[in-house]
């Protein structure tokens, strides 16, 4: 794809990287007529015609923008427009924010963010790149982390709006509104009588666990799920992997050149708060490999079959093996990659 401002090559993006830093300079805005990008110094040439708009063709543009928004399907309609609306103050650091949700310190980090985001990824990649970095804020403890974070989440909610996707533009304030309030929560000095509570409860149950994030979803958490099992096996390209087989298959993709990750997290547009994570991903390809293990375990052979169904409701490439299919991984696993990876 050219670049809207200068023509230059730019991929999926609709400005160049140049373009896109003059943007953030304010030397390259946005008109908020025509929807073009224009030279700041310049100004934009919808402005320089004066003829108003008839009234025919208001109602004729009214009419495909009905038509445009009918195509959403129903879960995104129904997350498309956030309930909050600006009321002056950044949502992230809470400084002024006259124009939107973001201050204009927090808008030129967000622009940043998406000028060193991953090119050439898919919207899939992208989609599992935001819920993974929500569900992994809720586990960071310093503020300014957090902070980072929920401005990194705006960015790749915009990488998604540009392959004509609305779904995570829709939720974004949502989400970092829920996120900051968590934080605030958790650091908020307690009461003199939360106080006594606490040390009244602590007193009856000494052991007790330190308090962790809350589930973000009820349908489906791989996160609460993996606990019980340590990551305590070191494969050979450096990943801890949690059990043998695991180990196995990691070295066997890693010694035969097929660049992947170690429990990435799925974006499943059918129930998009569900958190899973798939035991490998394969990005050339697009390819996902889950290993069952359990298979004398009723509880995980159930949590197998709805994961499965959630893999194929929303068409992603899978890959399964079982504990037989390790013991001969040079037999299996050429011939599955094969239909997804070209090499």
């Amino acid at each position: 794809m050219p670049c809207h401002v200068c023509g230059a090559e730019c991929g999926t993006y609709a400005l160049c990287f140049k373009c896109n830093k003059l943007k953030s300079e304010g030397k390259i805005s946005k008109c908020d007529r025509c929807g073009k990008y224009y030279y700041t110094d310049k100004g934009c040439e919808c402005k320089k015609a004066t003829a108003p708009v008839s009234k025919p063709l208001q109602h004729e543009n009214a009419k495909k923008a009905d038509a445009a928004t009918s195509n959403i399907p129903p879960h995104e309609t129904s997350k498309k427009v956030s309930p909050h609306t600006p009321n002056g103050k950044c949502i992230i650091c809470g400084n002024n924010a006259p124009k939107g949700f973001l201050c204009y310190d927090c808008y030129k980090k967000k622009e940043a963010e998406k000028a060193e985001l991953g090119r050439g990824r898919t919207k899939q990649e992208a989609m599992d790149h935001y819920f993974n970095q929500r569900n992994c804020l809720y586990r960071i403890k310093t503020p300014a982390y957090i902070e980072n974070g929920a401005i990194r989440l705006f960015a790749i909610a915009d990488e998604a709006q540009s392959y004509g996707d609305t779904y995570l533009g829709g939720r974004v304030v949502d989400d970092v509104i829920t996120l900051i309030d968590w934080k605030n929560k958790k650091t908020q000095k307690p009461t003199a009588q939360e106080s006594a509570k606490t040390a009244k409860r602590e007193k009856h149950d000494e052991a007790k666990e330190p308090e962790e994030a809350p589930p973000i979803s009820h349908s489906f958490d791989d996160i609460d799920y993996r606990k019980q099992w340590v990551a305590e096996h070191q494969c050979d390209d450096g990943h801890y992997v949690r059990s043998y087989s695991e180990m196995l298959i990691d070295n066997w993709l890693y010694n035969n050149g097929y660049r992947h990750a170690y429990e990435k997290s799925v974006f499943m547009q059918s129930d998009p708060d569900a958190v899973v994570l798939s035991d490998f991903y394969i990005p050339d390809g697009n390819v996902y490999i889950e290993f069952w293990g359990l298979n004398d375990d009723q509880r995980y052979m159930e949590r197998k079959k709805k994961k499965q169904e959630m893999y194929k409701a929303n068409h992603l490439n899978l890959i399964n093996l079982e504990e037989t299919d390790v013991k001969r991984l040079n037999d299996i696993l050429p011939r599955a990659l094969f239909e997804f990876v070209k090499k």
